[in-house]
């Protein structure tokens, strides 16, 4: 602690003041305490990792006080009611009318009441499992270990489309056939670049996949009609990447079990994956795409536009880092990989953010425009 007659100086000067004095005469500028540095760096780490994602994805800047209000009320008490009422979406009785949608950033609580209940059950299926020994339970507990999670985090996307103009129908038949339909165009795909897959690896998972489960959202929800808006595409794009990682974490836990390997580990580590990785990859380039796309019928000359094909790039990217040798400098071990994947997911989240930010501008703007046009009538 600094004392009234402690000397200071303003960085790069020569004259010296007490501490008090500093105070009194404003030129003079009392050094910063050590937490307060520490948090103006992080702070100026953060600015510069959003400005550039900002940057690179053609995106305006993440406002800091919407963002926060989106995990403001996780943990607020709820009622039944209010739990059922978020399920109750998408129907000609349950869609608001434009003018009565929020265009304010929205405060999602359901997904985080699934993940816990999911967890719960899943601990419960292996615990049956390990105690009674009975391989009826296997079933359960992998359905639960890996369908769980891509469920409760898709659910995220339920909530932020404001709109509430795409049912629960809509959104599991995308999860299910869309998952299914994503994970044959991928097989297909890696089948036409087999050299380059043999050449990449499994950073050839990058483009195949992203591509891939891009084309299974316009397969399946193209001919939708009244789905025009980002925050729909996103919720599109959530379920697709939320059925093709289900499905995709099924095959391992079923892959490792079959060879002696640990189905245990490779569940855990897909779960904690899940939530930076295909869903939100997904959910970015889907949003993209109806972004530029609007009401307009999809072509595929769509995806070769610059705000479409610059978004679709980073997530390719993203991905590719993801599946990379490439390590966390100084780092070794697996604190490098979930160094890098933490590192990757906040990058990724970052860009959902930015595009529920753009999302709830194109409402905004919409309902300004409503409004305008009916005091003129």
């Amino acid at each position: 602690m600094l004392a009234d007659d402690t000397p200071v100086a303003q960085e790069g000067a020569e004259d010296w003041t007490s501490f008090i004095e500093a105070f009194r005469n404003p030129a003079v500028t009392p050094p910063a305490s050590p937490s307060a540095k520490g948090s103006s760096l992080a702070g100026n780490a953060w600015s510069r990792v959003s400005d550039g994602v900002s940057s690179a994805a053609g995106l305006e800047k993440l406002e800091g006080h919407g963002a926060k209000n989106l995990f403001g009320s996780l943990f607020r008490k709820r009622t039944i009611e209010e739990m059922e009422n978020s399920f109750a979406i998408g129907t000609g009785y349950t869609t608001p009318p434009l003018k009565d949608v929020s265009a304010d950033w929205p405060a999602p609580w359901v997904f985080m009441r699934l993940l816990s209940f999911s967890f719960v059950v899943t601990i419960g299926f292996y615990w049956a499992l390990q105690r009674f020994e009975n391989i009826k339970l296997y079933p359960g507990w992998l359905f639960m270990g890996a369908f769980a999670v891509p469920i409760s985090v898709m659910f995220f996307f339920v909530e932020t489309n404001v709109l509430r103009n795409i049912s629960l129908y809509r959104v599991l038949k995308l999860f299910f056939f869309g998952g299914l339909i994503s994970l044959i165009f991928a097989l297909f795909l890696f089948e036409m670049t087999a050299a380059a897959t043999e050449w990449f690896g499994a950073m050839a998972a990058g483009p195949v996949e992203e591509l891939a489960k891009l084309l299974a959202v316009v397969f399946v929800a193209k001919q939708w009609k009244g789905t025009p808006w980002t925050l729909n595409g996103m919720l599109l794009g959530a379920a697709v990447g939320a059925g093709f990682a289900a499905f995709e974490t099924a095959g391992y836990i079923f892959e490792y079990a079959i060879n002696g390997g640990s189905d245990i580990g490779v569940m855990l580590m897909r779960a904690l994956c899940t939530p930076f990785t295909h869903i939100i990859w997904t959910a970015c380039t889907a949003g993209a795409l109806w972004r530029y796309k609007g009401e307009r019928n999809f072509e595929f000359g769509m995806l070769k536009e610059w705000p479409v094909l610059r978004i679709l790039l980073f997530v390719i990217a993203l991905h590719a880092i993801w599946n990379s040798p490439l390590t966390v400098p100084l780092v070794g071990g697996l604190s490098a990989f979930a160094l890098k994947s933490l590192i990757l997911g906040v990058i990724g989240w970052l860009l959902v953010l930015m595009l529920i930010q753009s999302g709830l501008g194109q409402v905004r703007k919409a309902i300004t425009a409503d409004e305008s046009a009916d005091s003129q009538a």
